[in-house]
């Protein structure tokens, strides 16, 4: 999901395919996860991914990274060579934590999704006064934009 939202029933059918040909099903959640849903994308979907990567939000501008996934899904990780840039880094977890935990108390993302849906009303209002074709390209508030 970037601007818009999927169509009713399409996630669902997308896990359902997945189950029945065996596919792992991987959201990648960098840009959209913990602003659209605390805690990512597919819980307002009503549809579990077997991994889900994350990166960005969590650490509130410091480096980190997160794939999280079934147990099944990720077994594989523990029989594989994993290198990571942020291996050494201590500073990206902690702020990781503090984030998250501040993120939930503040209910961010639903404060992030309204000032979004205001900014893009607010940018429409110009943009008609001033005679210039302007439109918002994004159903989400979170992602809020406008060409």
């Amino acid at each position: 999901m970037r601007h818009h939202a999927p169509p009713a029933g399409f996630m669902e059918l997308i896990r359902a395919e997945c189950d029945k040909y065996g596919i792992i099903l991987i959201f990648d959640e960098i840009t959209i996860g913990w602003w659209h849903c605390f805690g990512g994308s597919h819980l307002s979907f009503g549809v579990n991914p077997d991994i889900a990567v994350f990166a960005k939000a969590p650490g509130n501008g410091h480096p980190i990274g997160a794939i999280i996934g079934t147990t099944e899904a990720m077994s594989g990780f523990s029989r594989s060579f994993i290198s990571s840039t942020y291996w050494t880094e201590r500073v990206g977890p902690v702020v990781a934590l503090a984030t998250i935990a501040k993120m939930e108390k503040n209910n961010a993302a639903k404060y992030v999704n309204d000032f979004g849906v205001i900014m893009m009303a607010a940018w429409t209002y110009p943009g008609e006064k001033h005679l210039v074709k302007l439109h918002t390209t994004s159903e989400v508030g979170c992602l809020s934009s406008f060409a």
